[in-house]
């Protein structure tokens, strides 16, 4: 009876350890994209004499961003045409999560505005800017993005679980 017992337990701890794993994958890829770009950008809005605090920005949103990933893949978000095409797997997923993010953080900025006592509508400047040129800009980065994340974990899935990390990495 006790190793009955401990199965379930073993497989919900199985379950844990496989979903941490995710979200440090895919919150480690979104924290060296974003870091990347905001050191970009600080660097360009310090050129001009515009001081821009860079500390942690890049984790916090990498942290989001990737929780929000993770409950839209659970949700089976853009897994719709799997049975399409590659690139058009992919290039759905991309432009769906994008999407999905997107939305999420308008509304996480909105409630945080809000909760600051500001503006709502605040919000949106701050995930995408204040221009119709930043929003295009931030939503066409956030699909370049996510264009190797999701093309990586296609392809994982068509050639076999594990054997995309094996041609990387070896046995």
């Amino acid at each position: 009876m006790a190793s009955n017992d401990r199965e379930p337990s073993s497989r919900v701890g199985s379950r844990l350890r496989e979903e941490i794993i995710r979200f440090a994958v895919i919150a480690g890829y979104l924290y060296v994209c974003f870091g990347a770009l905001i050191v970009y950008k600080a660097a360009i809005l310090r050129a001009h004499g515009v001081d821009f605090p860079i500390l942690g920005l890049a984790v916090v949103k990498a942290l989001v961003l990737g929780k929000f990933i993770l409950v839209g893949r659970d949700l089976h978000l853009g897994e719709r045409h799997r049975d399409r095409p590659l690139a058009y797997t992919i290039v759905y997923q991309v432009i769906m999560f994008a999407v999905l993010l997107f939305v999420l953080s308008v509304i996480e900025e909105m409630i945080l505005a809000w909760v600051h006592g500001r503006a709502p509508a605040e919000g949106l400047s701050h995930v995408a800017g204040s221009t119709g040129l930043e929003i295009l800009a931030s939503c066409l980065l956030l699909c370049l993005i996510l264009t190797p994340y999701f093309g990586l974990a296609a392809l994982n899935e068509r050639l076999g679980e594990g054997r995309l990390g094996r041609l990387f990495f070896g046995e």
